[in-house]
């Protein structure tokens, strides 16, 4: 019937069990998983208008800033599973937008400081599992400034990881790759959404 939805034969590869939803044109309609799940962390940058060039970091501060770690990603330790989306939520709404990427390994790594060049070592960079670039951006609270907000996507993706032997997390940089003058105390919370092995 016109409209109505029906779902096809599960879809079995390597990776995963899927399901793909087909309306009554045959086009694909929603992607079905039993084991998505969402992983957030923040970083809330310092209390400072300094603008970043393109290339730095944000972080949370401009001596030792805490590395950011997406505890969880994988059911157990050293497995699998695919990047289906990232989101990322800005709490202010500046006129120029910020271009970011957030770079994700699979163990931790040395955090620049907030402001600082990004500068992974060859051994970190052996260690990534994605590199998003996170520069869709859409206005919510469109107030300017620290009161209103932005959320950027990364869009419909499908990019596999491996966590390392003992671990389930991935740790996150978020690089700014245009020239962006942030807000005081700016929060960044980005969150992973994952299909899990």
């Amino acid at each position: 019937m016109k409209g109505q939805y029906h779902a096809t034969p599960p879809v079995i590869d390597d990776h995963h069990d899927a399901e793909v939803l087909i309306d009554s044109r045959g086009r694909q309609a929603v992607y079905v998983s039993g084991n998505l799940v969402s992983v957030s962390t923040s970083i809330t940058r310092p209390a400072d208008v300094n603008a970043y060039a393109a290339g730095d970091v944000v972080a949370d501060a401009t001596s030792n800033p805490t590395v950011t770690v997406f505890a969880g990603c994988a059911r157990s330790v050293g497995e699998a599973g695919h990047l289906v989306q990232v989101i990322l939520v800005d709490s202010a709404n500046q006129a120029t937008k910020g271009l970011y990427e957030l770079w994700l390994f699979s163990a931790t790594y040395g955090q620049d400081a907030d402001n600082a060049v990004f500068t992974p070592t060859d051994a970190e960079c052996a260690t990534l599992q994605a590199i998003i670039p996170l520069n869709t951006s859409y206005v919510g609270d469109a107030t300017a400034g620290a009161v209103g907000n932005a959320v950027y996507t990364s869009g419909s993706i499908d990019i596999p990881f491996v966590c390392a032997a003992a671990q389930t997390s991935l740790w996150g940089a978020l690089v700014v790759r245009n020239a962006y003058t942030p807000v005081s105390a700016e929060v960044f919370t980005m969150t992973l959404v994952l299909d899990q092995e």
